[in-house]
């Protein structure tokens, strides 16, 4: 019985757990999109004005995590 228990806690601890890394892991996705798509806008827009930002890892990583601020970084490296 005393085993029983101590699975069923184990249980419950271990699928808190893992629904909030998923949490963490959809967080990262919808910002690693969200980055996307304003890389996307930019490029449309920055077409116009003659510039323009690569899709590659780096710059999708940091538009990713940054968002606007990591574009305005990129755009800004464009620049110089």
């Amino acid at each position: 019985m005393t085993g029983l228990f101590t699975g069923g806690i184990l249980a419950i601890i271990a699928g808190i757990l893992i629904l909030k890394s998923l949490k963490g892991i959809f967080k990262i996705v919808l910002n690693i999109i969200g980055g996307v798509i304003l890389l996307y806008i930019f490029n449309y827009v920055g077409s116009f004005y003659g510039i323009g930002i690569n899709y590659s890892f780096q710059n999708l990583f940091l538009v990713g995590v940054g968002g606007v601020p990591g574009i305005i970084v990129l755009a800004l490296m464009q620049l110089i």
